[in-house]
């Protein structure tokens, strides 16, 4: 099945609603890159809405910022997008080579993260790369994510 098909028929879909939507009721997701498969989610649920772009090439970018919409914010590097606070989602629309370098960059803001958490529970932890938990550290291990919006839900399949 191809990629854009089983998001639709997966999460993006599943999350429509026959309601009015407000600001709080909508996925706001980042596109890095911007490859024409990627163009065929957009508009595919009202409740979601790619609200930045980034892309190393001037023309793909600004071409991906006003697909995406006015008021899209456009970044030259895709660093910057882990700085948005009120970014709900990444959409990685890149060709192969590149996702290495933001694979590497999850990664660093991961340890960014449980430098954070260590900080903010001021004792020392032991992380279990495996289990991707926290080792005897229930305190630790619940800042590892944060509240989904209502009335957004995951779902298990």
């Amino acid at each position: 099945m191809p990629r854009h098909r089983f998001l639709q028929a997966s999460g993006i879909t599943a999350l429509s609603a026959a309601r009015a939507i407000g600001p709080n009721d909508r996925i706001n997701l980042v596109l890095i890159g911007g490859r024409v498969v990627s163009r065929t989610l957009r508009g595919a649920n009202e409740n979601v809405a790619y609200t930045a772009v980034a892309d190393v090439y001037e023309t793909k970018r600004e071409d991906a910022r006003q697909w995406a919409g006015a008021d899209a914010r456009a970044f030259g590097d895709f660093r910057k997008v882990v700085e948005l606070k009120d970014i709900d989602a990444v959409h990685i629309a890149t060709p192969d080579q590149p996702n290495a370098d933001i694979e590497i960059g999850h990664r660093g803001a991961g340890v960014a993260l449980l430098g954070n958490i260590a900080m903010k529970t001021g004792k020392k932890l032991q992380w279990d790369a495996k289990k991707e938990d926290f080792t005897g550290a229930s305190d630790a291990s619940g800042l590892l994510g944060r509240s989904l919006r209502k009335p957004w839900d995951l779902i298990h399949i």
